[in-house]
C-alpha cells in the first residue's frame, strides 16, 4: 500500500537520465554545427588565400619578365632575374601550400557533411551578415552543458530520495 516514496524516486531518476541523455544528444549535435561552421569558415578562407596566392604568382611571374628584359638589355645585372626566379618559386610553393590546406578542409567538411563539399564556398550574403545578433547573450537554459547539468542535478536529487525511502519498510497488505 505504502512504499515511502520507492517507485516514484526510482521513475523520477528514470525520467532523469532519460533529459540527461537528451540533453548528451543536443551537446553532440551542438558540435557537429560547430565543427561544420569552423570547417566552412576554414574552406572559405583557404579558398580566398589561394586565390591571393595565384595573384601573387602572376604578379611575381610579371616582375621575372620585366627583370630578364632588364638583363638583356644591360639595364640591370644578371642577378635581378635570379632572384625574381627565386621570389616566382617561392610564391609557387606558398601557392601549392595553401591549395593543400584547401583541400584538406575541403575533406573536413566532406567528413563532416556526410557527403561532397562544394567546389566553392560562397561569402556570407551581406543582409544576412547585417542581420546576425552577436551581441545579445543567448538563453542559458538552453545551452546543453547546462540542460545536462539540470539533468544531472535531478538525477542525484532523485537518488537521495531513492536512499532515504530505503531505510523505510514498504507496507503492503494481502
Amino acid at each position: 500500500l505504502y512504499d515511502f516514496g520507492k517507485v516514484s524516486g526510482a521513475v523520477d531518476q528514470s525520467e532523469a537520465q532519460v533529459r540527461r541523455q537528451q540533453a548528451m544528444v543536443l551537446r553532440q549535435i551542438d558540435a557537429v554545427a560547430q565543427q561544420t561552421a569552423e570547417a566552412v569558415v576554414r574552406a572559405r578562407r583557404y579558398q580566398s588565400l589561394a586565390a591571393i596566392a595565384q595573384e601573387q604568382v602572376k604578379a611575381v611571374e610579371k616582375v621575372l619578365e620585366t627583370a630578364r628584359l632588364r638583363a638583356k638589355s644591360g639595364l640591370s645585372t644578371k642577378a635581378d632575374p635570379l632572384q625574381a626566379e627565386s621570389r616566382v618559386e617561392s610564391a609557387r610553393a606558398n601557392l601549392l601550400q595553401v591549395k593543400s590546406l584547401l583541400a584538406q578542409s575541403r575533406e573536413r567538411l566532406a567528413t563532416l557533411l556526410g557527403g561532397a563539399a562544394p567546389a566553392l564556398v560562397a561569402p556570407l550574403p551581406q543582409q544576412l551578415a547585417s542581420e546576425l545578433r552577436i551581441d545579445q547573450a543567448p538563453d542559458a537554459s538552453l545551452l546543453p552543458d547546462v540542460l545536462t547539468a539540470e539533468a544531472d542535478w535531478r538525477v542525484a536529487a532523485a537518488q537521495l530520495e531513492i536512499a532515504k525511502a530505503q531505510r523505510y519498510p514498504t507496507l503492503s497488505l494481502d
